[in-house]
């Protein structure tokens, strides 16, 4: 499990520096990236073995998309990245299900905005409803499949009912953590980087905008060693 946990999170690493990178100059990508070696892949030391694959898979299938994007839709490879989109949900419900919607809300709102702004682009459509019909295809196979195993109603109990009963909690105890004004403060910090970054026109705006943005990575990083050195 070591050996896996590594790898996956090494990948984890590896494709978000590939999305940055897509944007953003190698060297703004790299620093950005940096504190991921260590806060990489939803992997937190001294914690790194909770569920970092399903993080894996919301990175692979956001870079298929970006990827099937460039190379204009072909159809095997969009019906391929489709699957991958819902690949998450196997493997994690709670955070591989919301993605599955927000990924295809954005899809299809950066369509129309393509589609009203440049009516050349309209057949995007027909690429992204192919990887629609590639994640159809998936969830469709993997709810047969569970069907015939261990039954919809059974997965359902252990994976939502019985979850939800014994460790959601209150609302107040959900929405506590969008109280905090530090939160907010850092959320701000990112996004005021990516802001420069995406208009920066002078090494010192880019330069500018990428410690906002890797500040508060850094900073997490630095109460993580040191609740490390607490617990140990």
């Amino acid at each position: 499990s070591l050996i896996y946990i590594a790898l996956i999170d090494g990948l984890t690493t590896v494709l978000t520096y590939l999305l940055i990178a897509a944007i953003l100059p190698r060297s703004l990508a790299l620093l950005c990236v940096a504190p991921l070696i260590v806060l990489g892949g939803y992997a937190i030391l001294p914690q790194p073995f909770y569920d970092p694959d399903c993080c894996f898979f919301i990175l692979l299938a956001l870079f298929c998309v970006q990827k099937a994007s460039v190379r204009g839709f072909a159809t095997s490879f969009s019906i391929l990245v489709g699957a991958l989109l819902a690949v998450p949900i196997v493997v994690k419900q709670n955070v591989g299900l919301p993605f599955c919607f927000v990924c295809h809300a954005a899809l299809l709102f950066i369509v129309f905005q393509r589609f009203r702004r440049d009516p050349v682009q309209r057949n995007q459509w027909i690429g992204y409803a192919k990887i629609v019909l590639g994640s159809a295809c998936v969830l469709l196979m993997a709810l047969a499949v569970i069907h015939w195993t261990s039954g919809i109603f059974n997965y359902q109990y252990w994976t939502y009912t019985f979850p939800k009963a014994t460790r959601l909690g209150s609302l107040r105890d959900l929405f506590r953590f969008y109280t905090d004004l530090t939160v907010w403060f850092w959320i701000w910090l990112v996004l005021a980087g990516s802001r420069l970054l995406a208009n920066a026109q002078t090494f010192s705006r880019r330069m500018t905008g990428t410690l906002l943005v890797v500040l508060p990575f850094a900073w997490a990083l630095y109460l993580t060693i040191q609740l490390r050195n607490q617990t140990y």
